[in-house]
């Protein structure tokens, strides 16, 4: 077994709608993980946009900038020995996704869909996302920002320097649920599991999604980033 991996959690001040701004603080926490001997260092969901756009993740100047700040923070990672993870919307094919990317090497290594959305209470992601439970069983590769990037919500990452370490990612939801994406990645080998989490509710939740996270954790055998 691998003796420890260092991993940050970052979790910059995002302006909703304003990705040129978000993506300039995105670097600026890149920076400091990576001052800070930082591995790997995670984002929250949609943190490239901000979780509550709403009708806004509609709009073609938005995700067109999107895609830019994708490229940007790809680029930040080429000459430095770190993996970014960050929450952004993606279009394939006209169908939108709540998605974290993985970044490397200067290259998007890969794209996970957030398998379940909420739609209860003040949450309703199904109006603009397409959930990613509909993918399930369907590995395959999309064309963006000029690469072939592998897409689906059972992607486990390797690290090349350390064999024995392997990562998978999910969103949010996907923690909550009966059947949790993080089961099937640690059957498929993960050993560790990257949540990327936003929310517009807080008051009084931090307590339970420490007990969740940990439980799920326990219950996986694989660490959890949340």
């Amino acid at each position: 077994m691998f003796d420890y991996v260092r991993l940050a959690q970052a979790v910059p001040h995002v302006l909703v709608g304003a990705v040129r701004e978000n993506t300039a603080r995105i670097l600026e926490k890149i920076d400091e993980a990576d001052g800070n001997g930082a591995a790997y260092v995670i984002f929250p969901e949609l943190a490239v946009t901000g979780y509550t756009c709403a009708d806004l993740f509609f709009s073609e100047s938005l995700l067109c900038e999107t895609l830019d700040a994708l490229k940007t923070i790809a680029a930040a990672t080429e000459k430095r020995d770190i993996t970014v993870l960050v929450g952004v919307p993606v279009r394939i094919d006209s169908v939108l996704y709540n998605c974290a990317a993985i970044l490397s090497g200067g290259r998007i290594c890969g794209l996970v869909p957030k398998t379940f959305l909420p739609n209860y209470n003040e949450f309703y992601e199904h109006r603009q996302f397409t959930a990613g439970a509909l993918l399930a069983g369907k590995k395959q590769k999309i064309r963006i920002c000029g690469e072939e990037v592998p897409f689906g919500n059972d992607l486990v990452f390797l690290c090349e320097d350390m064999p024995e370490f392997a990562f998978g990612a999910e969103i949010c939801e996907d923690i909550w649920a009966i059947k949790t994406p993080s089961t099937e990645l640690a059957l498929a080998g993960a050993t560790i599991v990257c949540n990327l989490s936003a929310s517009d509710e807080v008051i009084g939740k931090a307590a339970y999604r420490r007990m969740l996270v940990a439980s799920t954790s326990s219950r996986i055998l694989s660490g959890y980033v949340y």
